[in-house]
């Protein structure tokens, strides 16, 4: 049961336990601000002794050009022990010059390990315009020690100086712009350089808007969403740092690179500067018309666009330039991959990581993009006679939330009730596009010889498909009744007699004469899973392999442990064992959304995220993994005239002490979906894509 103290504090006290306060302890433990003289800190008052430690986090804001200190943003009570307090906060009276000499300490006591958690926000008003840049930021500042300015080709930026779970330093700049506001005439527009800051030196203290989407855990939206965050451990460090920029999954549809997701602590304490981007999704990002000039892609041209930025700009981090990683799930995963395989988007990045996505994912190609691009029209209002000028004349007039809300529409009745489907996603280009990022089928793209080699990671989890176990059993009946839901969308079927022939195989293969019921929806989700991001990992692997030289390291993520957030969240049973698809995503980031703090450094799973933030760090800095493991060997090219026994050893990431390679993951089913592709493709290389 959690109990609450008050007690007062004076100067003096403030001072000793200042200095009393553990190292493991010391992410609550900060200098008093830069902008704090001795005559603003508290007169010495009388105290209680109700904990055998106190700190208080005393800084101001300036807003305004105008000191407002902040009495008590936050506190943190250490007791002998070792207990846990989570600091409430206690906003003074600023207008009281007196009040301010008093702090009152509210300490709420959660016994757990001596690791605060401080989940306080100051009442500051914030003004995110749509069209604009301009705004006073709200931030979540209790874990900041003093602010600090860095300098970029555009001007001046501030961000905090915080500390990481281990006590050291970290920076961390949010709501960065990267490009002019996508809005008005720049709609459906390859992103254009920023060449100024709306105002300088601009605060970065807070996440800047998301595009808009349908995910309401987030409230702040708006078609200007080209920001990104910054988080480096060191400004100025001897040698410069490995750079990581981190792309977000969401299916184009969805998605963030909001702080409350996708916090990167421990990767940063393993001696990276972490960049995470927001892009433009749905039909803002992906939406394509060609012949209105409307080429598609905006998204991973932003993407693009970021890269740039990150060449321009990151060494003043403290980044490298010349050793940046791409690395993205899902989505993001997907979005790598393209990017590796477009000659003009790797010149700004040096490795690669694919996790659960690449350029083969059954969801990923639009479907008839310039039909979806008209149907959304004439669902905002226009005719079923428009001219495509006429079209996007309509399009342009829209507000952004009318288009987001409507945009599962535009795909055919069917689509809509299938699993993993979304109406805008990326497409291939016409030659000749605007800043294009691929004008061809990605398996050519894949033959080709780049100008550079790039080692590339490509993995995913033990049961990728699992997680839709509940959508599948809520949607049951249609595959009962429809089991041609099964077929992957690239197998390239051209008649009714083939689309049976094809069910057939997959239900005899799976199912093996058992009827499709409640009780072998497990054969379902593998099924899936298969579809949706296994096969296509494999099939990348496979192109990799016979016509690349850069190493490539595979990897299936099977540990399951308290940070496998995705099982939690879809409330998947313990009986059915498997990492499901984005499950590794907490051993990488830290979430306040999903409470990844609660696990503490210590446990099993939170050594499994040291571990793995390790090892994607040291191959962001080496372009290999063998500082961590190094038994984990680059998959193999196949021998000459044995291309067909070909199949890749994945390191298995399991658990620390037992990870190893394995050839036994997904075998069989590969070897079944190899035949069946080759059957109605000609190859399992050739997917088909629109």
């Amino acid at each position: 049961m959690s109990s609450v103290q008050s007690c007062s504090v004076d100067a003096a006290k403030f001072r000793e336990v200042k200095h009393k306060v553990t190292a493991k302890a010391r992410r609550t433990n900060y200098r008093q601000s830069q902008f704090v003289s001795d005559a603003d800190q508290p007169k010495s008052r009388s105290h209680t002794e109700d904990a055998s430690a106190v700190l208080a986090v005393y800084r101001p804001f300036r807003l305004s050009r105008k000191f407002i200190p902040v009495s008590l943003h936050a506190c943190v009570c250490v007791s002998a022990n070792r207990s846990s307090f989570i600091g409430q906060p206690w906003w003074g009276d600023t207008s009281s010059a007196d009040k301010r000499t008093k702090l009152s300490l509210h300490c709420v006591i959660a016994r757990s390990t001596y690791r605060c958690t401080v989940n306080s926000t100051p009442p500051f008003t914030t003004h995110h315009q749509s069209k604009g840049r301009y705004r006073t930021p709200t931030a979540d500042h209790s874990m900041a020690e003093s602010k600090i300015t860095v300098s970029i080709r555009p001007g001046n930026i501030v961000g905090l100086k915080r500390a990481l779970p281990n006590g050291t330093d970290w920076y961390v700049f949010k709501g960065i712009p990267y490009a002019q506001p996508p809005v008005g005439s720049l709609r459906f527009k390859p992103p254009v350089p920023l060449d100024t800051l709306p105002t300088s030196p601009l605060e970065c203290f807070v996440d800047g808007p998301s595009c808009y989407s349908e995910d309401v855990r987030f409230q702040r939206m708006s078609e200007d969403c080209l920001y990104l965050n910054v988080y480096s451990p060191q400004l100025q460090p001897k040698t410069p740092l490995p750079v990581m920029v981190w792309i977000h999954g969401g299916g184009f549809y969805v998605g963030t690179s909001d702080s409350a997701l996708y916090e990167p602590p421990y990767l940063v304490q393993q001696g990276a500067v972490v960049v995470c981007i927001n892009y433009r999704l749905g039909p803002l990002g992906f939406l394509s018309l060609p012949s209105a000039g409307v080429d598609g892609n905006m998204g991973l041209k932003d993407q693009r666009m970021s890269l740039r930025w990150v060449r321009d700009n990151i060494a003043q981090f403290g980044g490298d330039p010349h050793n940046v990683t791409l690395f993205g799930e899902s989505a993001g995963g997907a979005s790598v991959h393209l990017h590796y395989l477009s000659e003009v988007s790797r010149a700004y990045f040096h490795r690669a990581i694919a996790q659960s996505g690449t350029a083969f994912n059954d969801w990923l190609w639009q479907r008839e993009p310039a039909d979806r691009a008209r149907k959304l029209a004439r669902l905002l209002g226009g005719e079923e006679s428009d001219t495509d000028e006429a079209v996007l004349a309509t399009l342009m007039g829209a507000s952004a939330e009318q288009m987001t809300a409507l945009q599962n529409q535009c795909m055919s009745e069917r689509d809509q009730t299938m699993l993993v489907r979304f109406p805008f996603t990326p497409v291939i280009e016409r030659v000749g596009a605007v800043d294009a990022i691929i004008t061809e089928h990605p398996a050519r793209a894949a033959e080709k010889t780049f100008a550079n080699p790039i080692p590339l990671m490509l993995g995913s989890t033990s049961d990728e498909g699992l997680v839709l176990r509940g959508f599948v059993k809520e949607k049951l009946p249609l595959y009962q009744t429809d089991p041609t839901r099964l077929i992957p969308v690239t197998l390239a079927l051209d008649s009714e007699e083939q689309e049976r022939s094809a069910r057939d195989a997959i239900v005899k293969f799976f199912f093996q004469e058992r009827p499709i019921a409640e009780e072998t929806m497990r054969k379902i989700t593998t099924i899936l899973g298969d579809n949706l991001n296994t096969l296509p990992g494999y099939i990348a692997a496979e192109l990799h392999a016979r016509f690349q030289s850069a190493p490539l390291y595979m990897y299936v993520f099977s540990h399951m442990g308290a940070l496998n957030k995705y099982r939690e969240e879809y409330k998947i049973p313990p009986e059915e064992v498997g990492a499901v698809h984005a499950d590794e995503l907490y051993y990488l980031f830290s979430s306040s959304l999903y409470n990844t703090a609660a696990v503490q450094d210590h446990t099993e799973s939170g050594r499994f995220r040291e571990y793995c933030c390790n090892l994607w760090v040291n191959f962001a800095r080496f372009g290999n993994p063998h500082a961590t493991l190094v038994d984990w060997a680059p998959v193999e090219r196949p021998a000459k005239g044995a291309e067909d026994s070909f199949y890749p050893a994945a390191m298995n990431l399991k658990n620390i002490g037992d990870c190893t390679m394995t050839t036994e993951f997904f075998y069989e089913r590969f070897q079944f979906w190899k035949d069946l592709y080759r059957k109605y493709n000609g190859s399992h290389l050739l997917p088909k894509v629109e």
